[in-house]
């Protein structure tokens, strides 16, 4: 029989408290990304930052 775990009783509670309070929950970061490079190359070739930001995590998947 699966027994039932309480999150606020795991090592990962911060964690997921900050999972549960994010506006899109698919998507969430875990540590802050330097878009500096990004923003550079979105004016220089005319590209919007979103797209971009999406190509990467794409990437990395």
């Amino acid at each position: 029989m699966p027994v039932q775990v309480n999150p606020d009783e795991t090592t990962r509670a911060m964690a997921f408290r900050l999972w549960m309070n994010v506006p899109d929950p698919m998507v969430t970061f875990i540590q802050t990304i330097d878009v500096t490079n990004l923003v550079r190359i979105g004016k220089k070739k005319k590209l919007k930052f979103n797209m971009l930001l999406l190509y990467c995590i794409g990437k990395a998947v």
